[in-house]
């Protein structure tokens, strides 16, 4: 605006400069004018004094005779001396009108030479006016077509500036990150245009920084962030990604205080608080970690992320109720989040609640139709029916897992998924196809614990091999000496082979590391009633009648019975 101001400032110049020249010259010209008319009235003077200097000659011609015969009239009188008067009177008179005439030309003279200077001299006025004048436009036109370029080229610079700003704003009012995609690439390349005139532009460096981030070169993200910082310290966007970009090169300190600086410069901003959650976890601060996603979540109640995070840190902290709710709420905002219908049916599965957790898993398979999810999901809904005791319904989906186990990526999710439906088939008393699948499991995972144990324990069921289970199950147990599972089916097959003395070492063993358990405890009192020990073994029935005088209580009675 100021450039313009000044254009038009110098025009009006310009525009005065000539017409002050164009009175100067109206003024020279009546001048002449007036020279003019008064070089006429000299002429008509002139022509006056020559008539006078004219009637002069005749006066004194007149003189002249009457003084030449007054002379001869008084010749003796006078003589010499008159005549001599006569002539010196004539001569005066010839030489006051002689100088007189004279003095009337030079006068004439003088004005016509005067006139002629006053004329060469607006002339000359005029030509320096038409010469000033055509200098100016010249001037003018030039100095226009110099500043043209100039005023053209920071035109387009300022037009480059508005434009990242209007991108700024678009990319900062834009929650898609499809949206925000599209804009970095355009954005970025004018950014760079727009340092080389203007090196202090944040908002250039911040376009750069994005492009930079997209191509995951976090040092030159990094870098350009800082330089943003610089020349704009309370854009709290910067600090944010900045922290970001710490965040992926794991300085999680150092993304916190980014994050929680961006936080003080703007509180209501939900991805910088949780953002900062997500480092907090990274740090193992999970309370502090819960505190900053419910800020989140309270700052913008429809955050699906946050909330998702929120059920996650609650779940952590053992606080079901409040995961639960956290689930739900993310399932209100989008129905479609399959994340948390699935993990909200793993909550309801850890909880005993098999209802609701076949309800949550058939909600997901209704948002999905093939792939590896859906596998995996009908996976795990076989889990929940068995756990519900539906073994036919739980067939189905074990099957229709297996069935497309080849979808999954890794082996260990083959295993399982082949494991699950051996179990299943276990449960449903078709043991031979169960060996079988159980077998296959251990293709894709030999060390897999539940598929040996489950195979070694129906090879002594149906005596397919009794030495090599016991076998199986001994190796089993080396590997993994912490396993009470592990020890109790071990037991559980001494036992069974005949190997009392055995059997009894792993169950007092077992009820060594789980006070609690009923079943050790009967086993054990068998043990002993076979190694013909009745002590210990009325000793050991008495302790599990007092503690749990309902467990198999009909059971325990018969070996009292028996004992006494």
């Amino acid at each position: 605006m100021n450039k313009e101001n000044d254009k038009k400032l110098s025009v009006l110049k310009k525009s005065l400069l000539v017409e002050s020249f164009a009175i100067i010259l109206l003024v020279v010209l009546l001048f002449i004018q007036c020279l003019q008319k008064n070089n006429a009235d000299g002429k008509i003077a002139g022509q006056k004094a020559s008539e006078k200097e004219t009637a002069i000659d005749e006066k004194s011609e007149i003189a002249e005779k009457a003084a030449l015969r007054e002379a001869s009239l008084e010749e003796a009188a006078v003589g010499e001396t008159a005549v001599e008067k006569a002539a010196s009177k004539q001569n005066s008179v010839e030489v006051a009108a002689v100088e007189k005439a004279a003095s009337k030309q030079i006068s004439l003279e003088e004005a016509s030479s005067k006139q002629t200077s006053l004329e060469e001299a607006g002339l000359s006025v005029v030509k320096k006016s038409e010469s000033i004048a055509l200098e100016n436009e010249n001037t003018g036109s030039e100095a226009t077509d110099q500043e043209a370029p100039s005023e053209t080229l920071e035109n387009k610079e300022t037009e480059k500036t508005e434009k990242l700003d209007s991108f700024f704003d678009s990319f900062t009012d834009s929650e898609k990150e499809a949206s925000k995609d599209d804009l970095i690439e355009n954005a970025a390349k004018l950014a760079r245009e727009v340092l080389e005139k203007d090196p202090t532009n944040d908002k250039a460096y911040y376009f750069v920084a994005q492009e930079e981030l997209k191509k995951r070169n976090y040092e030159l993200a990094m870098q350009a962030l800082t330089q943003a910082i610089e020349f704009n310290k309370v854009n709290y966007l910067y600090y944010y990604d900045s922290g970001k970009v710490s965040f992926l090169r794991k300085d999680f300190p150092k993304a916190a205080a980014q994050f929680e600086e961006s936080i003080r410069l703007k509180d209501d901003f939900a991805p910088s608080w949780y953002n900062l959650g997500l480092t907090r976890l990274k740090m193992n601060m999970l309370e502090e970690a819960l505190s900053a996603f419910k800020r989140a979540v309270s700052v913008k109640d429809d955050y699906e992320k946050g909330w998702l995070e929120t059920a996650r840190a609650y779940k952590r902290l053992k606080d079901f109720n409040n995961a639960i709710n956290s689930y739900k709420r993310v399932i209100e905002i989008n129905g479609r989040n399959l994340s948390a219908i699935m993990e909200l049916g793993s909550l309801y599965f850890d909880e005993c609640k098999f209802v609701d957790a076949e309800e949550m898993y058939k909600e997901a398979l209704g948002h999905l139709n093939s792939g590896e999810e859906q596998i995996l999901t009908k996976y795990n809904l076989s889990i929940v029916l068995i756990e519900d005791k539906k073994y036919e319904e739980a067939r189905t989906y074990a099957w229709e897992a297996y069935d497309r186990k080849d979808v999954v990526k890794t082996d260990n999710e083959r295993a399982n998924i082949t494991y699950n439906y051996g179990l299943v088939l276990e449960l449903l008393e078709n043991f031979q196809s169960a060996i079988e699948v159980y077998k296959e499991a251990l293709t894709y995972n030999p060390l897999h614990v539940r598929a040996r144990i489950n195979l070694a324990n129906l090879m002594m069921k149906t005596e397919e091999d009794c030495e090599k289970a016991l076998s199986m199950l001994e190796q089993l147990y080396s590997e993994n000496p912490q396993n009470l599972t592990v020890l109790g089916n071990l037991a559980y097959a001494s036992f069974k082979s005949g190997a009392y003395d055995k059997a009894k070492t792993y169950y007092l063993l077992l009820i060594e590391n789980d006070k609690e358990n009923w079943e050790a405890y009967l086993n054990v009192v068998k043990c002993f009633i076979q190694l013909g020990d009745s002590e210990n073994a009325l000793r050991y029935l008495a302790y599990l009648n007092s503690k749990a005088p309902d467990f198999k209580k009909s059971e325990v009675e018969n070996l009292l019975n028996t004992l006494l």
